[in-house]
């Protein structure tokens, strides 16, 4: 930085001198900060604190000993760290069924652009939901709307996060010793000992049941339960959905499928074969082809001759 001499025409440099004053932890300024005096073109700039932190909370619900709403100690703080702060799961509690949802920020119309369709018209990128074609097609960042792009909405929305309270508690070290993170909501349920068989079941009419837990696979419980599995059925397209949202699926190997262990408190789901008919093409009529050329041939040709006319 200089400043211009017009004695001597010439630029001269300007010294800058930097003064540092503290904040106590308070806010408030030493005497020699409010005892100094300002000059024309100074820059005051403020620091911020780098160990400074906004107030994270996370709600903690169900089979702890003190349930509520937590302030997170640190950035780093685990479930298990948090669990153990809220005095543990109580006796009726199983931390096996433990569930969390995490405030995601997603488009406000995620769920837009999907379509059932009744018809046996072909279609393509979907998948079957409760008897029913879904179809999916994918949104771009911008949407048009009557020709004028549109920019997307973003809201905050909670979504499952699989966990393992179990293993978390287990091994504070374990990948299932997940990191909190702000307005993180976490469930810890009573003891079920039931599982539900949902889905494509057609010996309970698609209702859902509720069966004791035994420690067995998912074919055990549709063949015990449920009257076992109808011809509709896709035995290989079985799920098995865990109380913490983790989702196992039946391996089909040739000769035999293997279906997914069910855990405590888990749904089985049971999906239906359901055929999508293409559309047959239809034989093309050439007669009609034919007859239509011929009568847009002939209107041509008497406007061509009503043209030569007029001339």
């Amino acid at each position: 930085m200089s400043n211009y001499n017009s004695e001597n025409n010439q630029l001269e440099p300007v010294r800058k001198m930097i003064k540092k004053f503290s904040v106590d932890e308070f806010g408030a300024l030493s005497d020699d900060a409010q005892d100094y005096e300002l000059q024309p073109n100074d820059q005051i700039g403020v620091r911020t604190n780098p160990e400074f932190e906004a107030v994270r909370s996370i709600m903690l619900t169900g089979e702890v000993r003190y349930p509520g709403t937590y302030t997170l100690n640190s950035k780093l703080e685990t479930l298990a760290e948090l669990i153990e702060r809220a005095g543990g799961v109580t006796s009726y509690g199983d931390a096996s069924l433990a569930s969390m949802n995490r405030m995601v920020k997603v488009p406000e119309n995620i769920k837009s652009d999907i379509e059932f369709y009744d018809d046996d018209e072909e279609i393509i990128n979907g998948f079957f939901s409760e008897g029913e074609f879904v179809q999916i097609r994918p949104i771009d960042d911008e949407v048009k709307v009557k020709g004028i792009e549109v920019e997307k909405i973003y809201i905050n929305k909670y979504f499952p996060l699989v966990v393992n309270l179990k293993r978390a508690q287990k091994n504070y070290n374990s990948k299932y010793n997940i990191i909190l993170n702000d307005l993180d909501s976490i469930n810890i349920p009573k003891l079920n000992n039931t599982v539900l068989l949902t889905g494509a079941l057609s010996n309970l009419e698609d209702k859902t049941l509720s069966v004791p837990f035994l420690k067995k696979r998912a074919n055990y419980y549709i063949n015990n339960f449920a009257g076992g599995f109808s011809k509709h059925n896709v035995k290989s397209s079985t799920f098995v959905i865990t109380s913490s949202g983790k989702v196992k699926k039946s391996k089909d190997f040739g000769l035999f499928v293997l279906h997914p262990r069910v855990e405590n408190g888990s749904t089985i789901k049971v999906t239906q074969d359901i055929k999508i008919k293409r559309e047959k093409s239809k034989p093309i009529d050439w007669t009609r082809v034919i007859e239509g050329t011929v009568t847009k041939l002939s209107a041509i040709a008497s406007l061509y001759i009503l043209y030569l006319s007029s001339q």
